[in-house]
């Protein structure tokens, strides 16, 4: 499993793991398990400012089309996202990488559109640019949970937690439902490290303990 949270940066499957199989470890694997919590623990703990301010550097330079497909995909308008996809792909770009990502987020919406789920969740998977990534997340975060594909749902949510704190709480939700009370109350813990001054928080993390 270390490998592919590594490979992956998906170290918070540990807490699941630990909470999905309470069992005695030799020190070994006790050592590998409790590398990858501290690890996802660290992942948390830096500061996110930075990817903030690329991010909106980024997404600016694409604002304009980026509402007229939100608006369109509103209206659930797939002649609109037709057509901007037509457009975008004769535009010329310094970025080419950029303009391909956004190119497969319009058509992530057009196979939404067409009650197209998994195609649309896997084509919103391959967006690297960390200016579009984000939108594709939170686009494929309904998605799984639509599909009631738990898992993969735990896995957007790490990568969104990975690109804003603010994430962890509904992490933690989501932790909560599927039954792993331990592995939520860590993360919650994790998020008021970060920001103690959350009431609604704190009670939610108290909630936690009463029902462990």
């Amino acid at each position: 499993c270390i490998d592919r949270w590594r490979q992956w940066d998906e170290f918070g499957r540990a807490l699941q793991w630990q909470s999905w199989h309470p069992v005695d470890l030799v020190d070994s694997e006790s050592k590998i398990l409790q590398e990858a919590i501290n690890n996802f623990q660290s992942e948390y703990e830096k500061t996110d400012h930075l990817y903030t301010q690329m991010l909106q550097k980024n997404v600016s330079n694409v604002s304009a089309l980026l509402a007229r497909a939100n608006n369109a995909f509103a209206l659930k308008n797939s002649k609109d996202i037709v057509d901007l996809i037509d457009h975008v792909e004769t535009l010329d770009s310094a970025e080419a990488s950029q303009k391909q990502d956004f190119l497969t987020l319009l058509k992530g919406m057009l196979h939404e559109l067409q009650d197209e789920a998994v195609e649309a969740f896997n084509v919103y998977e391959t967006i690297a640019s960390p200016a579009l990534k984000h939108i594709a997340l939170k686009k494929m975060l309904p998605i799984a949970m639509t599909l009631k594909d738990f898992d993969a749902a735990l896995i957007v949510l790490e990568r969104l937690c990975q690109i804003s704190l603010e994430y962890m709480v509904s992490y933690a939700d989501l932790l909560g439902l599927l039954g792993n009370k331990k592995a939520a109350i860590e993360v919650l813990m994790m998020y008021l490290g970060q920001f103690p001054d959350r009431p609604s928080v704190k009670n939610k993390l108290a909630q936690y303990y009463i029902d462990e």
